[in-house]
């Protein structure tokens, strides 16, 4: 009975990781960005190997305004996931960016009016 219970343990954490991630995905996809920070925190420290995980909260971070700390998320994630990871998250990073730079101009002309 114990070595069932040994043998079950890593499903259950599994489990919950992907419990975890998946209610960080649904609150994201409602604006809850705070909320969805959290759960994707909870999913990592069950499993900090998780590389999905680190990407979705990097992107949460990105959403928020938070690029440093997006970036941060994205190291993980890349570290993690090695080679054509980093190619996606580059494309991805200089997008963002581009995006980020656009607005903050944007709204350095408005408020000179």
């Amino acid at each position: 009975m114990i070595l069932l219970a040994a043998l079950l343990t890593p499903a259950f954490g599994q489990a919950s990781q992907i419990n975890c991630y998946n209610e960080g995905i649904a609150l994201a996809e409602q604006g809850k960005y705070d909320e969805a920070i959290e759960y994707f925190d909870s999913a990592i420290k069950i499993n900090p190997q998780d590389a999905k995980v680190w990407y979705n909260k990097g992107l949460v971070l990105f959403l928020q305004g938070k690029y440093a700390e997006a970036i941060d998320a994205y190291n993980n994630a890349i570290n993690l996931r090695g080679f054509l990871f980093t190619i996606f998250y580059r494309c991805f990073l200089r997008n963002a960016f581009y995006v980020a730079l656009v607005d903050a101009s944007f709204s350095m002309d408005l408020s000179s009016f």
